[in-house]
């Protein structure tokens, strides 16, 4: 792992920003002011692109060009017909049921995206994206464990995002980069001089009522720190205070066995917003719910994914920083992921 692919406040260069064409003559931004162009390629099969060639750059956003060997996501394929969609469980599916006004939304949980988007590596001129909540006091043996090199003990429940997916290192497939909870734990040894020791227990499709079915593993663990990453499954399937309590549960349970244990929530990036399991609105609700919920206790801090997820999304679009079409991030979103944590973790100093 290289420190400088995780996008921070304190750099001037951006590496592996994705970036997409939806259709051919379609255009695709950048998240930051870009200074100079450095490189444009695909990570997937390592084939870079040459200005006004293959694209043109102006006003900060990419064009692509007739005859361009760049890659693009075919407008068709936003929401696949009838005649072209093939639905889990079939073998090789690539689209999903549910989307707005009855129709499918494109999916797919290997490549498909990795392949159809693009890489930029770029100098800006300011990262400025709005920096996340000071927390200042929060996690306070956490911050002490930091500030004393100690061994870091972590213990991660949560979905699909967590387990890993769409990251390539998680799928083995090139440019092989690792889910976020990887680069949050490797970055913390390296900063802070601590060696930790990460459990993760995501799993694939779980919403946060799964946690209860792994909890004689996670309350094992006796972790120093317990990252809950939930929501994005449960959007459809109950409100902020039902969410809300559950995770409160999931507190109560490991507080009782490992009264140590220091607790850090993911508020939820947003999921397709053409897709019924995550239309806009719950995502909001649950960010706001978990954030006042968590400022009832000291030993409990947010990252609100939500608010500086959402952030990238719009500036790029969705599909620029996908990884399967619906609900994960890609590469490049897995590092935003960890970017995000680390800069929370130091707004608690």
């Amino acid at each position: 792992m290289d420190s400088k692919y995780l996008p921070g406040r304190k750099q001037k260069k951006i590496y592996g920003e994705s970036c997409i064409f939806i259709g051919t003559a379609g255009e695709a931004a950048l998240c930051f002011q870009a200074e100079k162009i450095l490189r444009v390629y695909n990570a997937v099969n390592g084939k870079e692109y040459i200005e006004n060639v293959d694209f043109e750059f102006k006003n900060n956003r990419f064009r692509r060009l007739k005859g361009s060997s760049m890659p693009f996501f075919p407008e068709e394929d936003i929401f696949p017909d009838t005649e072209h969609a093939i639905l889990p469980p079939e073998k090789n599916y690539n689209a999903l049921a549910g989307g707005t006004k009855g129709r499918f939304v494109r999916f797919d949980n290997l490549d498909y995206f990795a392949k159809t988007q693009f890489e930029v590596d770029y100098e800006i001129k300011d990262f400025d994206l709005l920096p996340v909540d000071c927390q200042k006091g929060k996690l306070p043996q956490f911050c002490n464990i930091l500030r004393n090199r100690k061994n870091l003990k972590i213990t991660l429940i949560g979905d699909s995002i967590s387990e890993g997916l769409n990251a390539s290192g998680y799928h083995n497939f090139a440019p092989f980069s690792p889910p976020y909870i990887d680069w949050f734990g490797f970055e913390l040894q390296k900063k802070y001089g601590v060696k930790v020791e990460i459990c993760n227990h995501g799993v694939n499709g779980s919403g946060c009522d799964s946690a209860f079915d792994l909890q004689d593993l996670w309350t094992a663990d006796a972790p120093d720190l317990m990252i809950i990453a939930y929501g994005m499954n449960d959007f459809s399937r109950m409100n902020a205070d039902e969410f809300v309590n559950i995770l409160s549960k999931i507190r109560r349970i490991m507080k009782e066995k490992n009264p140590q244990t220091e607790f850090l929530f993911i508020a939820s990036m947003s999921g397709n917003p053409d897709w019924e399991r995550t239309k806009p609105g719950r995502d909001a609700e649950f960010a706001a719910r978990l954030i006042e919920f968590v400022s009832e206790y000291p030993d409990c801090a947010v990252c609100d994914m939500y608010r500086a997820y959402g952030e990238l999304q719009r500036r790029k679009g969705f599909f620029a920083v996908s990884g399967n079409g619906v609900n994960h991030p890609n590469d490049f979103g897995h590092r935003f992921y960890a970017s995000i944590l680390l800069e929370t973790v130091e707004k608690m100093f």
